[in-house]
């Protein structure tokens, strides 16, 4: 039978230790990280505006109304919009695959329906965020979809 000395058996010990910790290096840096934004610091200096603009949401008769269709997602804006002139803009944001975020600009029917429809849009959850301004005002509302 072969002895091997103590030497040896701590050497193959720490080279297998090194071997085992490169090996989760490398897999740590072929892992995909996905960010919110690219931008999150810079974003979140804009947050108070934010706030404000969901808070002037919160002033108006209603609330949006977010319908589910298979492939398309039908938002109803309240009453106080109509008639308004509205710009801005529908984000369907999907949290774990940022390959199937989608951003629609606002075109709302006579009425005061936005419909949203996309082929990129599959089963599962997304958060939908709708930004716009109306009389020199900001809006901002955001909603949890879960689509069938």
């Amino acid at each position: 039978m072969l002895k091997i000395s103590w030497g040896y058996r701590i050497a193959a010990l720490y080279i297998g230790f090194v071997l085992l910790i490169l090996f989760m290096v490398v897999m740590a840096m072929r892992q995909k990280i996905e960010l919110v934004t690219p931008d999150y610091y810079a974003k979140e200096l804009k947050f108070q505006q934010e706030i404000d603009a969901m808070n002037n949401v919160g002033l108006l008769s209603a609330n949006l109304k977010v319908e589910l269709q298979q492939n398309a997602v039908t938002i109803t804006f309240p009453e106080d919009i109509k008639g308004k002139e509205i710009k801005g803009e529908a984000q369907m944001y999907r949290p774990s695959d940022s390959s199937l975020d989608v951003t629609f600009p606002l075109e709302i029917n006579q009425e005061g329906k936005l419909i949203l429809q996309s082929d990129k849009f599959k089963t599962g959850l997304y958060k939908l965020t709708v930004k716009w301004t109306a009389d020199g005002k900001n809006y901002q509302s955001e909603h949890t979809v879960v689509l069938p």
